[in-house]
């Protein structure tokens, strides 16, 4: 007689399923027989002793011409990564953890509470990345449990994330915080209350527009601008007088985010009379969008004098194409690589010539390093040649660099498609693998037929096995015919034994234009392989989900783990 064990999916009951599974392999196999266990959730128990690749054996025998059963590969990974978790090698650690978050399934949630409760900094950022895409509840609790880290920045990156989800007890809990940390740090909790949006946290914005530090007063005048905190101008009006060039700007900034009429005369003597080219900027762009055409023109005029702040401000300006068409003449590569931002965004082909040289990295190493006004209301890009050897690898400047080129070539994706696909091909040829990823991305989207004709051309590139593949990639998720899934196959096969999961540097919060999340992006190589497996299991056929096993029991040991939540994510 055989008994059957219906497994359940909480992974606290592992103790007690110990207990079953021994039960039951007791009653399946006979007396002094050396009989090998082969009921799949026998495998389960040898994954719950550690016994990772006997078990995989056990189950693809098992399976070997039947249908996958999804719910035990689910039970297979979510074992798995609470293996891995339990590690006590940090790498390992991590993959689990990495897998956990793109295993999208709420059952991995405390595989991610782990890393929260880690004491290894980069495995709490990690876990909290994946907790604050999360909507559950579950969630939201082990982001409160963050707010324990030993470390500020962990504590800081919870709050964030908790003001953006409008937890309501956030504004307490970032005024808590406020009063723990060094005075240079203040300035980064006025944008946190702004994000709350409540009456607590406007209470607090409105006493830290009176703070004896200035940075505190400017990021609090700011805020409540893009609030909309109309009943606060006069305070604003206020501060702007008789104060320093930084906070008279972010004031004159914050009048014309308000449309504060009543004070349109007073931005107009600013313009005139300011010392400061970006106070007058500010004033200037302010009267502007309140409706005084004659700004414009004095923007121009600052903008041919130069000034890049001015430039750059021109792109959110239609009608400015022809100013910047003669900027772009300049000797200047500075104003001449603002110039091409600014057109760019108004759509202009003319931008194309320096475009190419900011996107094709060459013997000059370009890195492009963000500068901003003192108030902080303006910026523009300034390149910086031989960068890798002024930054290291793993700087914030160099991924901060490599976004800005990321975010340009998608803008270029607005140009007319011809342009468009020049670039992509000029990105292939000379193998710009930073860029790579982003460019099959917007070709897929594009989806006509000549982004396809490009694909396929560029998928027999001789000497560039990464565009290859990606171009594979692309056509596969397309649905076009040819030999591509096997050629995926075959290529994921060839890289199962590489240490392949790669991330890039973090950028923080405070330094990203759209106060985001951190954003967890692997190296190109290592995304390609993730989003390879990804489609070869999204039909959730067998063939599929067979590469990813074989990957599993025999590839790389630590990439295992992070399969894992490929698998859970393959069979939902």
């Amino acid at each position: 007689m055989t008994t059957i064990i219906s497994l359940k999916p909480s992974l606290i009951a592992g103790v007690f399923l110990f207990l079953i599974l021994s039960l039951s392999i007791e009653v399946t196999c006979y007396e002094g027989s050396a009989q090998k266990p082969s009921c799949p959730k026998q495998a389960l128990f040898l994954i719950h002793k550690g016994q990772v690749d006997a078990a995989l054996d056990l189950y693809c025998k098992h399976f070997q011409n039947a249908d996958h059963d999804t719910e035990f590969l689910q039970q297979l990974g979510l074992s798995l990564l609470e293996h891995g978790a339990r590690s006590s090698d940090p790498d390992v650690q991590r993959m689990a953890i990495f897998g956990a978050g793109i295993a999208m399934n709420e059952r991995a949630l405390p595989i991610l509470a782990k890393g929260i409760n880690s004491s290894i900094p980069q495995l709490q950022l990690l876990s909290l990345n994946f907790l604050a895409r999360c909507q559950h509840d579950e969630a939201d609790i082990y982001l409160q449990q963050a707010l324990r880290s030993n470390y500020l920045i962990i504590r800081l990156e919870a709050l964030h994330q908790l003001a953006i989800k409008k937890s309501p007890r956030a504004s307490c809990q970032i005024e808590s915080l406020m009063g723990k940390v060094d005075n240079e740090l203040l300035p980064l909790f006025p944008q946190l209350f702004a994000l709350v949006d409540d009456a607590e946290a406007f209470r607090m914005l409105r006493k830290l527009l009176n703070h004896p530090q200035e940075a505190v007063r400017l990021e609090a005048v700011i805020s409540c601008a893009r609030c909309g905190r109309d009943d606060l101008l006069s305070k604003i009006r206020n501060l702007g007088i008789h104060s320093s060039d930084a906070q008279q700007e972010v004031c004159a900034l914050a009048l014309g985010i308000l449309n504060d009429e009543a004070s349109a005369e007073r931005l107009y003597q600013i313009s005139l009379t300011a010392l400061s080219p970006v106070v007058r900027l500010a004033a200037l762009k302010s009267l502007y969008a309140m409706g005084r055409s004659f700004a414009l023109e004095r923007i121009k005029e600052l903008a041919c004098q130069g000034d890049l702040y001015a430039i750059n401000l021109l792109g959110d300006i239609a009608g400015t194409e022809e100013t910047l068409s003669r900027l772009l003449q300049s000797s200047d590569f500075t104003i001449r690589t603002n110039a091409t931002l600014a057109q760019l965004k108004l759509q202009d082909v003319r931008c194309l010539p320096t475009l190419q040289e900011i996107l094709i990295k060459d013997s000059r190493d370009l890195v492009f390093v963000k500068s901003t006004s003192r108030g902080k209301g303006f910026y523009y890009w300034k390149p910086v040649p031989s960068g890798r050897q002024q930054f290291d690898e793993s700087s914030i400047e160099l991924e901060i660099s490599l976004s800005l080129r990321e975010s340009v070539l998608a803008e270029a994706a607005n140009l007319p498609e011809k342009h468009f696909l020049e670039i992509c091909a000029l990105i292939f040829n000379k193998q710009q693998t930073d860029l790579i990823p982003s460019a099959i991305d917007l070709l897929e989207k594009l989806q006509s037929s000549q982004a396809i004709e490009l694909l396929k051309r560029y998928q027999q590139c001789p000497g560039a096995p990464l565009v290859r593949n990606y171009c594979n990639l692309a056509l596969f998720r397309l649905g076009e015919e040819g030999p591509y899934v096997d050629n995926l196959s075959n290529w994921v096969k060839q890289q199962a034994s590489e240490d392949f999961i790669q991330l890039r540097p973090l950028i923080p919060w405070e330094l990203d234009d759209e106060k985001s999340t951190y954003q967890i992006t692997p190296h190109e190589t290592s995304r390609l392989l993730i989003e390879t497996f990804e489609a070869l299991t999204k039909k959730q056929d067998n063939n599929g989900i067979n590469v990813l096993l074989e990957a599993i029991r025999h590839g790389n040991s630590k990439n295992k783990y992070a399969l894992a939540g490929l698998l859970i994510r393959a069979t939902l």
